[in-house]
């Protein structure tokens, strides 16, 4: 495999569980060792990444690479190398989901989700950089369709059983929320369970 492949897409949109089931299914992953076991309740597989990846990214060279999977969330596609040789899988989950659960972790982030997913996608057409668009509620509900969508993709013999047990009850309760866009910043009303 003369190619990378990366995991991107907005924090809280499944980066991790698709790391842990690339990993599983048995491609080499370049994270740290320690974001690639379980941080806690919010954190089931781990968060799969390298600590200060921006600066790493601008070292980084194929050769590095090659052959192995890396997520590189959707602010930090930018700072991918200009040459990269890659293929990404993009994850896709409502925006009103996303900021739900990051303020269930207490997370200010002050990208805008839509904005943010744009740019990127922008990038990686005008590098035409081969992209498969994963949506996060169809990894929870059909994980076998996408891991084999996924193996297809980066046409590895990816183990697809282990791959979907990447999952597990914690990966299946979605948050819910209600998000309102206005310039770029975010308010967001939690819908309380009755």
């Amino acid at each position: 495999m003369n190619f990378s492949t990366i995991v991107s897409g907005f924090p809280r949109t499944g980066t991790s569980l698709m790391m842990q089931m690339l990993h599983r299914g048995g491609l080499d992953v370049v994270a740290d060792a320690k974001n690639m076991q379980s941080q806690g309740a919010f954190d089931a597989h781990g968060d799969y990444e390298l600590n200060n990846l921006g600066p790493r990214l601008d070292k980084m060279t194929n050769e590095d690479l090659q052959g192995k999977a890396i997520k590189v969330v959707a602010p930090f596609i930018p700072r991918l190398p200009a040459d990269i040789n890659a293929k990404v899988i993009f994850m896709l989950r409502d925006p009103n989901e996303i900021i739900t659960s990051l303020m269930a972790m207490n997370v200010v982030w002050e990208d805008d989700p839509i904005t943010c997913v744009r740019e990127a996608r922008q990038i990686l057409q005008d590098r035409a950089i081969q992209v498969l668009d994963i949506q996060f509620h169809d990894v929870i509900k059909y994980p076998r369709t996408v891991a084999s969508q996924v193996r297809d993709f980066v046409f590895v013999d990816l183990d697809v059983d282990n791959m979907v047990k990447a999952l597990d009850s914690k990966a299946r309760t979605p948050n819910t929320g209600l998000v309102f866009f206005n310039n770029n910043l975010a308010r967001v009303e939690q819908i309380k369970q009755n």
